[in-house]
């Protein structure tokens, strides 16, 4: 087995274990919702939205698999050193892609349509969307892998590839050892960038949901709950490549202590890859904004019959605090 095949084992296993658990609560929380949705049948806007969210999210796992599948075809084809770096990138480029259908997800939202239309004149910001403890996991593997790259540049050899000692034994005579490879400049730089091109397209994913048409015939709660459901799922792929990619880097920290100690050093970088794994794999199990089957009406009271709605429209239209405009086409 070549020197990097284990890595290309754990990779794939993690992210098959992960899916699994990410359309077992997608399965889990569409049924509480419909649960509590009743007999009541969603609007088309509502259900069109629905849809391609959940098209977009499904291809958008594809594509991560696609691209890290792809890259770990390339490294194989690089040879010699460049073999390990483009290794290190395999889900880095999983999660560029994730990312990137994403965004054209959003760039592709469904537009109001019919003779009739309603816009929502209320503005979301990037803070508005985003779900908070989503938000925390990002930053947590996010430091995570910038730390370990970090103590890797900086601790390696000048070759950027290798960790060693040399010791004065009690005769007087020198010993050295080295280990490799090991996460330093040669392997970190690029892993950095990497790392960044990723929170700058999860940043641009935000953007674009907050921006997105509003769903016509749909509460701004709705909308607001599918906004904040699509935020979660878009920072879930970046937040588990950055956290896979961390745990692996971790272990490499981890092997030259392993082998000559001290043995405490090597415990806390194996902590620090369990930090890691732990932080993906929790942002994966995170249950997204919990978005009703049936999209309530603007000016509609939950709970309450199709007449209640009518009657309480202007009253909840000054609570929303929006202004909508409606137009006919002609």
């Amino acid at each position: 087995m070549r020197p990097f095949m284990w890595i290309y084992l754990y990779l794939a296993v993690m992210i098959i274990g992960l899916v699994l658990v990410a359309v077992a609560i997608v399965k889990a929380t569409s049924a509480r919702s419909a649960r509590g949705s009743g007999d009541r049948q969603p609007s088309a806007a509502a259900a069109a939205a629905r849809s391609h969210a959940l098209r977009i999210h499904v291809a958008a796992w594809c594509a991560l698999l696609v691209a890290a599948v792809a890259m770990a075809t390339a490294s194989e084809a690089a040879g010699g050193l460049e073999t390990g770096r483009v290794t290190g990138l395999v889900l880095a480029a999983g999660g560029l892609a994730f990312l990137a259908v994403s965004a054209f997800g959003e760039i592709t939202w469904p537009r109001p349509t019919g003779s009739v239309r309603t816009a929502t004149l209320t503005h979301r910001s990037v803070r508005d969307v985003t779900p908070r403890p989503a938000v925390i996991l990002l930053a947590i593997t996010s430091a995570l892998l910038v730390v370990a790259l970090l103590v890797g540049g900086f601790t390696a050899f000048p070759d950027g590839r290798s960790y060693g000692r040399s010791e004065v034994l009690a005769d007087g005579s020198k010993t050295s050892w080295a280990s490799g490879p090991y996460p330093g400049w040669f392997y970190a730089l690029p892993l950095l960038i990497a790392a960044a091109a990723i929170i700058v397209a999860g940043l641009a994913c935000l953007i674009l949901i907050a921006r997105r048409p509003a769903i016509s015939d749909a509460s701004l709660s709705w909308d607001l709950a599918l906004r904040r459901l699509s935020a979660q799922r878009a920072l879930r792929g970046a937040t588990l490549t950055l956290g896979a990619t961390a745990a692996p880097v971790y272990g490499l920290l981890a092997l030259p202590f392993l082998r000559e100690g001290p043995i405490v050093v090597a415990v806390a970088f194996l902590l620090g890859a369990l930090a890691s794994i732990g932080a993906a794999a929790t942002a994966v199990a995170l249950p997204g904004s919990l978005v009703p089957v049936t999209a309530e009406r603007p000016g509609t009271t939950p709970g309450a019959g199709p007449d209640a709605g009518r009657t309480s429209r202007a009253t909840a239209s000054a609570t929303d605090a929006v202004r909508r405009i409606r137009w006919t086409m002609p």
